[in-house]
């Protein structure tokens, strides 16, 4: 496939080093948020977790600042809606302890939408379960700007605000 191509093209070198680890699945047929964050969060090596979606650019020094907030371990941090230059887009990032993301199963994939509120979801829960203490970073990262027909397009869901309304009757 093509994007199995591109992948070999382009960073064979850091998954041969380790620095990138590539999953690839064919189920199922649409993408779903939670099961996709899921998997990578569960591949990955470290004891913080931060989700970052692929459009969102993050700056150099970005895992200092996360260690330096995530050092007493009660605290799940989770960024604005918007961008540092207004754009929407990084409500998504979630920083969360290896150990609290496990004691609560992680994202919840029984929620239906492929996209929307898994990440406002997955905060709550760890709040609540983990007795958690959240800090709302200020805006430091920036998005891609794309169109909702671009960031729906493998998801199961097509319609933007259908996705809202219904990821607010999930949480």
């Amino acid at each position: 496939s093509s994007d199995l191509g591109w992948v070999k093209d382009n960073l064979f070198e850091h998954i041969q080093s380790g620095l990138l680890k590539f999953y690839r699945t064919r189920h199922p047929k649409t993408w779903c948020a939670a099961r996709a964050k899921n998997i990578c969060h569960r591949a990955a090596t470290g004891q913080v977790l931060c989700n970052l979606d692929s459009d969102v650019f993050i700056p150099y020094d970005f895992p200092y600042y996360l260690r330096s907030k995530m050092r007493d371990g009660k605290t799940i941090m989770a960024f604005p809606s918007k961008d540092i230059y207004g754009n929407d887009g990084t409500a998504g990032m979630v920083v969360v302890q290896r150990h609290h993301f496990e004691a609560v199963n992680g994202y919840d994939e029984s929620l239906t939408l492929g996209w929307t509120c898994e990440d406002m979801h997955l905060q709550y829960r760890c709040r609540m379960h983990n007795k958690l203490n959240l800090l709302e970073s200020k805006p430091l990262c920036f998005v891609l700007p794309h169109s909702n027909a671009v960031r729906l397009a493998n998801s199961c869901d097509k319609n933007i605000k259908e996705c809202y309304e219904q990821g607010e009757a999930d949480l």
